[in-house]
């Protein structure tokens, strides 16, 4: 009778999950702005990318959505942009890579990484006003920044972008665990982008989207390129 009690209890806990999700991603699909398709190609704009940009990706999964419950933003993973010295434009980032197959920090090539995703919508933002940046001084901090923290990969990190504290990334996972958010976001202001005393785990994906990052004095977002893959 216990081990049938058991399983109701298990059966239960499944059902109630699932009612959660369903409800989390109704919310996140209604709070989910819109944007506009783009016509734009990556080979009509790629001629643009310079160090220092960052490049938002657009997610359109369901667990896209439930994170769009807590943080209304259509672009979730994001990564910084270098040109390599022979001129190929190049990610770092912090992410479960399908490109290179590691965990942690690293640098990909765009183009290697993006023929896992075909067709995929992007958002390039740079910086006006901001201080020349070269790959030589991503790649000091790439080497910085690599053996000391890895991706956060747990299933419950998304809910980060809505607590927003640091207490709670401290109960989730190891402190030398990012999200991709936060590691670009730490690389800005290493790179005196954004404000020195900003608190990288304050800022979410809408914060970017919406262009409302704490940017250094005489620095501002152009406006945004959207472009398909």
């Amino acid at each position: 009778m216990s081990s049938l009690k058991w399983i109701w209890d298990l059966c239960f806990i499944f059902v109630f999950l699932i009612i959660v999700g369903l409800i989390l991603y109704i919310i996140g699909s209604y709070r989910a702005p819109y944007v506009p398709p783009s016509n734009c190609k990556y080979n009509d704009i790629k001629h643009v990318f310079k160090t220092g940009d960052v490049l938002l990706f657009k997610n359109s999964n369901i667990m896209a959505k439930i994170a769009c419950s807590v943080d209304p933003s259509p672009f979730l993973h994001m990564a910084l942009v270098v040109i390599g010295p022979d001129g190929r434009i190049m990610l770092c980032e912090t992410d479960n890579s399908k490109a290179i197959r590691r965990d942690g920090v690293f640098m990909v090539d765009f183009e290697s990484k993006m023929y896992n995703y075909p067709g995929s919508d992007f958002c390039l933002l740079q910086f006006e006003g901001a201080p020349d940046i070269t790959f030589e001084t991503c790649l000091n901090l790439f080497k910085k920044y690599d053996p000391k923290y890895t991706f956060q990969k747990k299933p419950w990190g998304w809910l980060s972008l809505a607590i927003k504290q640091d207490w709670y990334n401290k109960l989730i996972g190891e402190s030398n665990s990012l999200l991709c958010i936060e590691m670009v976001s730490l690389m800005l202001r290493d790179l005196n982008i954004i404000k020195s005393d900003t608190n990288i785990h304050q800022i979410s994906p809408s914060n970017y989207f919406n262009q409302t990052i704490p940017l250094n004095d005489g620095i501002k977002i152009k406006p945004p390129i959207y472009f398909k893959y």
